[in-house]
């Protein structure tokens, strides 16, 4: 049917296609392995989150604010804040004048 130098060449060829979709199949899965790194990170947050008993739970956002309230830099009071914290006060005063 055909001549074996043209079945060698072809079983050849094979061989090299198998070996570079091999190679590209380890390479897409190291990569593919990369991309999913924080999605497992934040499958083990939330994992060892509903580990955590429900009263704890319930203690942690208080002191979450506790303490971003003691690391907040102080508040400065500027022109337009006190002008958009006094302008209701002002506007009923007047109000109240006529």
């Amino acid at each position: 049917m055909y001549p074996q130098s043209a079945l060698d060449l072809l079983s050849r060829r094979k061989l090299d296609l198998l070996s570079q979709i091999n190679a590209r199949r380890d390479e897409c899965a190291e990569q593919v392995e990369q991309v999913l790194q924080p999605v497992l990170w934040v499958e083990r947050a939330y994992a060892k989150w509903r580990a955590i008993s429900p009263i704890l739970k319930m203690a942690i956002v208080p002191l979450g604010l506790f303490i971003l309230r003691r690391k907040a830099p102080p508040k400065t009071q500027g022109v337009v804040s006190g002008l958009f914290r006094w302008a209701p006060v002002a506007l009923n005063l007047f109000r109240s004048m006529r």
